[in-house]
């Protein structure tokens, strides 16, 4: 073929993954012209919910930072999934209506994604089309795309191969001279911009990811690198991120701090690990129902496409043949055995070290570090497709024994199919009876290896000189990627979610209910409709000291009034099913605000409340001198999110109680004074008010968003002065010489 014919044949290629790109990104664009949101799992659990109040409290003028509607008040902004400090998310909720703000959040990341990781292949030489190619499976079969019902993690991942991008912008140049000054100060200053972007999204699990992929590649440059200075300059630029990031980061270490988290975490941080049997998904990925082995996994698959298990094997056939790409190689299989090994958690045994590790012991879900693979691999793919166009274009064609190891994976993807046919046909030991009770429909199984088998027989034909059959591998990757990436994805109105929601017709305010869990979104979607819950549904969920689910003076004291009938929950609300109810009303809720006569030590709240009258009995953690026979009145003037107002009037020194979480970040003014707020009934505000009429105002002001805005400030305008004056005292990288 003349150079000519190959290079409109490239073109070609490159047209149609780019088009199938588009299309895939079209699909997900769908409910922004339709006004709709997805609304899988997650999405309406959790995300909607949560930004939801923080698209209100923008418009309305609130603090965004205690949200009431859950858990009976928490620091939501601290838990920091929601990204409330994110300027590009601040904006979009400042200006946009929340379908269309939700949906930007979920679409910007597809193409963040896709031109980092093209970038990055582009910079170690490898041709446009496989460099789509790989960037279009990693973005829309790999972690970006099975993790879209948590916009957050997929954001943060986003970030990732465009600092890659910059960390090679700054260490090395192709030719393999230095890098200018201001190139190196440029990526600096988009490295720490991006990290710092990073934090602000709220997920550091996955920000801890970023970090070790982004030191692995920096390892991997060293041998190579002609100005040392440079790692001073990105050192910098990382830290100097981190203080960019306080905002979001010291409010989320206050919410850790008053979760289960907060403890010794050995168990917790390997719990979610990968089971081996997940693997199998490599080449045959609807093997199991509800999409892996079990749903706990169902985000964290190692599939990329049919045709990415035989051109993974051509890498590594013709390694040594790679030339300048084989660097990059090598790394990338690092990358993907270190994610593969760790994805396994205990079994994998380098995992164990990790969980020892404070800080990173908080996190959980080994299988999650199948990112490392999904990278590593995405990146080779390209590589390896690169190589095969040019075997091609040079008229090469593999021998037999090469062609049967890219058979390889088929044939793998066949025996698994029928071994798993033949097990739920006669299981022989409860361990196949388990695997029986998981598997996917028999179709469903089947598919697998015939998407093998077809991508399989389109690089074989490729090895042996087919032109035609690139077109074919990029053509069936694009059906393939998009037929497993854009699946399983409802959508709806937020109006047609709201309304599927069920609440009570005779709620007051600041009254709460105890929802059901099933589905998911029915325990926070109260929350849209203006209903407070006593517990709730989150990442990581406040301690609490009292048992909100079946214990009844506790729900009393955070005003609960109605529980949902319900099975596999307390047997006074499967009754009420069977009854015929939907609703049980809880006796005599306390008020949202009131004076409590006595108040009572206890040192295990948890027993002591089924004691007590708790109207009125108090139960605290210190002595607290009240009058004897002192009653009082107290009015609610207002009641925002982070903010009570009150008026009360009492005859002598009195306990009042508020029906809302304690939180060191609460703050109360009797009278414009500076009061004690203090913990009742271990989980619940209070605070001591002399007799007398006085006007008393509740704030949620926490030192640790007050410091970390102060601290982010600072921290974005030193970022710009350090960089600014890194373009003088940075040396300039040392070319080699010429020779003479």
């Amino acid at each position: 073929m003349n150079p000519e014919a190959m290079r409109r044949y490239r073109t070609l290629l490159l047209i149609v993954i780019l088009g199938g790109a588009v299309m895939m990104l079209g699909v997900l664009c769908y409910p922004l012209v339709t006004g709709e949101v997805f609304i899988e799992d997650d999405l309406s659990a959790q995300n909607l919910p949560h930004r939801f109040f923080y698209s209100k409290c923008l418009a309305e003028g609130d603090s965004f930072l205690w949200m009431p509607h859950l858990f009976r008040g928490f620091y939501v902004h601290g838990e920091g999934q929601t990204g409330m400090c994110h300027p590009v998310h601040y904006v979009w909720n400042l200006w946009f209506p929340l379908n269309v703000a939700f949906n930007l959040e979920i679409l910007v990341i597809y193409p963040l994604t896709f031109i980092g990781v093209y970038l990055l292949a582009r910079r170690w030489g490898v041709e446009r089309a496989a460099a789509c190619l790989g960037a279009t499976m990693f973005t829309f079969a790999g972690y970006p795309m099975t993790h879209y019902v948590h916009p957050m993690i997929a954001s943060i991942v986003a970030h990732i191969p465009l600092i890659l991008y910059a960390i090679d912008l700054a260490m090395r140049t192709p030719d393999g001279l230095a890098p200018s000054r201001r190139t190196q100060v440029g990526a600096s200053l988009g490295i720490g911009l991006l990290t710092a972007s990073q934090l602000l999204l709220g997920h550091p699990q996955h920000v801890y990811f970023s970090c070790m992929i982004e030191g692995m590649y920096v390892l991997f440059l060293l041998p190579g690198l002609r100005n040392r200075w440079v790692l001073v300059l990105l050192a910098g630029s990382k830290a100097l991120a981190l203080m960019m990031g306080a905002v979001q980061v010291l409010p989320t270490f206050h919410f850790v701090a008053t979760t289960s988290r907060g403890g010794e975490a050995y168990d917790f941080a390997v719990s979610g690990a990968m089971h081996p049997l997940t693997l199998l998904q490599t080449v045959s990925p609807y093997l199991f129902n509800r999409r892996g082995w079990t749903m706990a996994m169902c985000w964290d698959l190692p599939y990329l496409g049919a045709a990415a298990p035989p051109l993974l094997v051509w890498a590594l056939l013709h390694f040594r043949k790679l030339g300048a790409r084989r660097r990059l190689a090598a790394w990338c299989v690092t990358l993907g055995v270190f994610g593969l090994v760790m994805a396994l958690g205990e079994r994998g045994y380098l995992y164990r070290l990790f969980a020892m590790v404070p800080v990173i012991n908080k996190f959980r879900g080994p299988e999650r570090l199948i990112l490392f693979y999904q990278l590593g691999a995405s990146l080779l793919v390209g590589i390896a497709f690169a190589h095969l166009a040019s075997s091609v274009e040079r008229r090469e064609r593999a021998g037999l024994w090469r062609l049967c190891l890219l058979a390889l994976p088929a044939l793998v993807s066949a025996a698994i199919a029928l071994t798993m046919l033949a097990i739920r046909h006669n299981p022989t030991t409860p361990f196949q009876e388990l695997i029986a009770s998981r598997l996917a429909p028999t179709p469903n199984i089947l598919a697998g290896p015939a998407f093998m088998a077809i991508a399989t027989a389109l690089v074989i034909a490729a090895a042996r000189g087919w032109r035609i059959a690139l077109l074919g591998i990029v053509a069936f990757t694009v059906f393939d990627v998009a037929y497993y990436g854009l699946r399983h994805h409802p959508r709806d109105t937020i109006d047609g979610l709201l309304a599927r929601i069920d609440v009570p017709d005779n709620i007051e305010d600041g009254q709460r209910i105890d929802p059901d869990f099933h589905p998911v979104y029915q325990c926070t979607g109260p929350s849209m409709k203006g209903v407070r819950v006593s517990l709730g549904y989150d990442g990581a969920i406040p301690s609490d000291t009292l048992d909100y689910y079946s214990q009844v003076p506790a729900m009393r004291v955070a005003s609960v009034r109605w529980r949902r009938a319900r099975y596999g929950a307390a047997p006074e609300l499967a009754e009420a099913a069977d009854a015929g109810l939907t609703w049980l009303e809880v006796e005599d809720p306390m008020p949202r605000a009131r004076f409590v006569p006595h108040a009572q030590v206890s040192e295990d709240p948890y027993r002591d409340i089924e004691r007590i009258d708790v109207a009125a009995t108090a139960l605290v953690s210190e002595p607290v001198e009240l009058d004897e026979g002192a009653t009082g009145e107290v009015t609610i003037v207002e009641d925002r999110p982070g903010r009570i107002a009150l008026r009360a009037t009492t005859t002598g020194r009195a306990l009042l109680v508020v029906s809302e979480r304690y939180d060191p970040g609460w703050q109360v003014e009797i009278d414009g004074r500076r009061g004690e707020v203090i913990p009742v009934y271990g989980d619940t505000i209070g605070c001591v008010i002399e007799g007398g009429s006085h006007d008393i105002a509740l704030r949620f002001a926490p030192p640790s968003f007050r410091w970390g805005m102060a601290i982010s400030l600072a921290g974005l305008a030193l970022t710009l002065i350090y960089h600014a004056a890194a373009l003088r005292w940075l040396p300039d990288g040392q070319r080699p010489r010429q020779a003479a």
